[in-house]
């Protein structure tokens, strides 16, 4: 059968047999994720007792992007009408002609991706994805792999990967090189450059242009670090030294850094970054490097800086928070000449990707890991009481300020949460959500981890009630709970 491929295809055809991996980096609508398909369905084609686990950051984008492509060419190659296919939905499972095809939302269940065995795989639009969950799989993986993005960073793990391993072959492509893409489509491509026309016409855009156009490395602009240096070696004379530790687990890595300070330079270096932890895991990790130094953990946990403690001798404190800490910390940081450890990959990857969002008419900054529901909370809207996953960008939903439309959603995949019950009096209510959810209180925003008796809480009316019993059940160990959260006009 005679298909018609683009120079994706070519380079996948003509190369993955002499490399371990390759590398499409270009872009938008530059072909690379249909001609992936279009080269692994042919692939399996002309194979037997193939495994292939394709992954993008979450199931939604998989289902959203990768299947209705993979569907198309299924049925254009005739895979879709063999007696043997077989589309397992519950299982996100396709095989056909002996082989397998699994597709995972790599963030949804970090645990579960970080154990698979496969032949081949294919990480789609890996900006989200860290490094460590590439390094499982590729462990995992007899064959060869894939990765593709558009560069919309100057900074990526990937790019190491990229420029400097012999056995990985980058190839780059534009929009220019997809004979396939609709004249219209095209056509909003190429007006973001920054050209006289362009402008006069409010559609250039130079950073829509370098990286969705041209397919080049580049930096937003709503970038919160812009500027700084790489250092070998940390100095050994300074000001202050000191460490900070922020907590994770299933969704989100646990992080540790070392902050040296001299006069006013800030040098920083990453110690951990790991997900699925537990406490004495991090001990294990951190306690050779840091002995018997202080090190600021995150408040939101007090039951974990106290198990470091008090059972592995970490000499674990909370770091003070209150409003506004953010943005100062941001501030103060910004004071410095900011210098990143070369080898700290992850904190690069932090730093680079550390961005401001507008909310409300302002920018702030982005935390998509911020405090969350589950999924099947409850929230009041103008039509009815819905679930919080149900939720859509423009529904009106109930705030101390009257019904507000949302203006973002984020679905931050699975984390771990508990369920607490809070008494008031003759009143009480129970949440599920993760226990650095925030709660108003006459003392401001407080972690509802933290809550005790005699804080009083502020309910959506204005009134307040005054807590006399807190209740904390920690659900069943391994229970992850799908989660999210939204912002809303003031």
């Amino acid at each position: 059968m005679d298909i018609e491929v683009s120079k994706n295809f070519d380079t996948l055809n003509s190369n993955f047999k002499d490399k371990r991996g390759i590398i499409l980096e270009g872009g938008s609508r530059s072909g690379k994720t249909y001609a992936i398909i279009q080269f692994l369905s042919i692939y399996l084609l002309q194979n037997q007792g193939i495994t292939i686990t394709i992954g993008r950051e979450t199931l939604t984008d998989i289902k959203d992007t990768i299947l209705p492509d993979m569907f198309e060419i299924f049925q254009t190659l005739g895979i879709s009408s063999r007696d043997d296919y077989k589309w397992n939905k519950s299982e996100k499972h396709i095989s056909f002609n002996g082989n397998l095809i699994r597709y995972i939302g790599v963030n949804d269940n970090p645990n579960k991706t970080h154990g698979l065995r496969q032949n081949i795989f294919w990480l789609n639009e890996i900006m989200p994805i860290d490094k460590f969950t590439f390094d499982q799989l590729e462990q995992r993986t007899t064959d060869f792999w894939i990765l593709d993005y558009n560069p919309k960073s100057t900074v990526h793990w990937a790019y190491s990967v990229a420029d400097l391993r012999e056995d990985v072959l980058l190839f780059k492509s534009t929009v220019l090189d997809n004979p396939f893409v609709p004249d219209e489509v095209r056509k909003k491509i190429l007006g973001y450059e920054p050209t006289e026309r362009n402008t006069i016409l409010g559609t250039a855009d130079e950073f829509m242009w370098k990286v969705y156009g041209m397919g080049e490395r580049a930096d937003a602009e709503n970038k919160i670090f812009k500027k700084y240096e790489y250092f070998d070696e940390a100095p050994t004379e300074y000001d202050y030294k000191f460490y900070g530790l922020d907590f994770g687990y299933a969704n989100d890595p646990n992080a540790c850094v070392e902050t040296i300070i001299s006069g006013n330079n800030i040098y920083i270096t990453e110690i951990l970054y790991e997900k699925g932890l537990l406490n004495g895991e991090i001990a294990e990790k951190i306690k050779p490097i840091i002995k018997d130094e202080i090190i600021f953990c995150d408040s939101a946990e007090p039951k974990s800086i106290a198990d470091l403690r008090l059972n592995y001798d970490v000499q674990a404190v909370p770091a003070k928070k209150g409003a506004g800490t953010i943005i100062e910390g941001i501030k103060r940081i910004k004071s410095f000449k900011i210098h990143l450890n070369k080898k700290s990959v992850n904190l690069h990857n932090e730093f680079q990707n550390y961005s401001y969002i507008e909310k409300a008419g302002k920018l702030i900054p982005q935390d998509k890991n911020n405090h969350c529901f589950i999924g099947s909370t409850l929230i009041k809207t103008n039509k009815g009481a819905r679930q919080i996953k149900d939720l859509k960008e423009g529904e009106m939903v109930l705030t101390r300020n009257g019904y507000k439309p949302i203006l973002k959603k984020f679905n931050n995949g699975k984390k771990l949460v508990n369920k607490y019950t809070i008494v008031c009096g003759t009143r009480s209510f129970s949440l599920t959500c993760t226990p650095n959810h925030k709660i108003k209180t006459n003392k401001g925003w407080i972690c509802i981890s933290e809550l005790t008796t005699g804080h009083k809480v502020l309910m959506v009316r204005p009134t307040i009630y005054t807590i006399i019993q807190t209740t904390l059940v920690r659900l069943t160990k391994g229970f992850i709970g799908l989660f999210g959260n939204f912002t809303t006009e003031k």
